[in-house]
């Protein structure tokens, strides 16, 4: 059993509907805000400084 709706089912839900049209709100936009979020943070996750940050920041080997 899936435990996360997809951004799809979400915008497709009948409240959402509401709440976006009360608020002028297009399911496109939600999703191109969507893909700009993920994009910047795979961008952010890909960046060297930040690879390096990641790598110095891991738990000790207690082994």
């Amino acid at each position: 059993m899936k435990s996360e709706k997809t951004l799809d089912e979400l915008l497709d839900e009948p409240i959402v509907h509401l709440l976006m049209g009360r608020d002028g709100v297009e399911a496109q936009e939600v999703r191109a805000l969507v893909e700009r979020l993920r994009r910047r943070i795979a961008a952010n996750d890909a960046h060297p400084l930040r690879q390096a940050m990641s790598r110095s920041h891991r738990e000790p080997d207690l082994r």
